[in-house]
């Protein structure tokens, strides 16, 4: 366990949040509240453990054609960050980032 990179990730995905609400107007009080409830990490596999697409995904990558605002995309391409989740985790994200028209 890389206490450092927990909470980097962390500090990252409050930066996702503000992103979104930035850039496209997307208040996403739930998933800051989780991160603030539990941790970046936490939330994180708690979202990649739903079988559908969240709801915060679904508004951000399709909605507002925006999936580099996501989770997914933060975990995904940001290799750094692979040591913190399963191989599974991350297909998930690439399975997810894959936008279906």
């Amino acid at each position: 366990m890389n206490i450092a990179l927990e909470k980097n990730f962390e500090i990252k995905m409050v930066e996702v949040y503000r992103n979104a609400m930035k850039e496209v107007n997307y208040p996403a009080k739930i998933f800051l509240g989780m991160v603030g409830e539990f941790s970046g990490v936490e939330t994180a596999k708690k979202l990649l453990s739903k079988k559908d697409d969240t709801t915060g995904f679904v508004a951000l990558a399709y909605e507002k054609k925006r999936p580099d605002l996501t989770m997914e995309h933060l975990i995904y391409y940001n290799e750094d960050y692979h040591s913190l989740f399963t191989n599974e985790e991350i297909a998930i994200c690439k399975e997810r980032l894959i936008i279906k028209n």
